[in-house]
């Protein structure tokens, strides 16, 4: 099965470019560490600062300092204002910090005690969930991701990374329902990969929902006609012989 999968992919990168195939990735959907885990360590740029609603130009200094990846200097700045407040705001923003140096223990921290402070800054539950999930703590981020929506009930990035946690609890068809959510409140890119996960979560139910899937998958691609995992996803609905490979190409 995996020959079929790697014929899929190597031949469907070169049909579809084939004077820029240098590299070739492998992907294999029974391997535990899947798509959705890489979705997952990618997400990082979805994290909310405070600073974005800030005019306190301490905050923007720091938060400048972090985009510039000066560590030390950002992290001695978010120190100065707590020194006058422990805000539920520069407790997140230490903790989005920490997150981004790839200190995710310390930044679950801060966003522990950001929820604890008040009023608290609702965006820390969706930065917390991304810590959460980046640190396999998938149920504990669902909670967060919910916390957060309660709040935001339209907000895209909460529901598709929800989605996300849900796909690596293997429970498909709540997976399917916020994916399906999350699908309608973006467009282009964003709802493409929302609608490639949705299919995801098809497949995952079982063959039952194959044609839900497809369609998931082939809206996913009419949307961003360059994006490889739908078409990848396609494969997975084809049987694994000579006629399926063809089909899928």
């Amino acid at each position: 099965a995996l020959l079929f999968f790697v014929l899929f992919y190597v031949q469907f990168r070169a049909a579809f470019d084939a004077t820029r195939v240098t590299t070739v990735e492998i992907l294999d959907p029974a391997v535990a560490r899947s798509v959705t885990e890489t979705a997952i360590a990618e997400r990082q740029g979805a994290l909310v600062l405070s600073a974005a609603e800030s005019r306190d130009p301490r905050s923007l200094a720091a938060a400048q300092l972090l985009t510039e990846e000066k560590w030390d200097e950002a992290e001695r700045k978010y120190r100065e204002i707590l020194a006058g407040g422990q805000t539920s705001q520069a407790l997140n923003d230490l903790g989005v910090l920490y997150y981004r140096k790839g200190e995710l223990n310390q930044a679950i921290r801060q966003f522990d005690r950001a929820v604890k402070a008040r009023p608290v800054y609702a965006p820390v539950f969706f930065n917390r969930g991304l810590a959460l999930s980046r640190s396999g703590r998938f149920a504990e981020a669902v909670k967060e991701y919910e916390a957060f929506i309660a709040q935001m009930p339209h907000h895209f990035e909460a529901h598709y990374d929800m989605g996300l946690a849900l796909l690596e609890l293997n429970d498909f068809h709540r997976a399917a329902e916020v994916f399906n959510k999350a699908s309608g409140l973006a467009g282009s890119e964003r709802k493409a990969k929302a609608l490639y996960h949705l299919g995801m979560a098809y497949h995952g139910i079982g063959p039952e929902m194959g044609n839900e899937a497809r369609k998931a998958f082939e809206g996913a691609i009419r949307l961003k006609p360059d994006f490889i995992e739908p078409r990848f996803g396609l494969a997975l609905l084809e049987p694994d012989s000579r006629k399926g490979k063809k089909r899928a190409l």
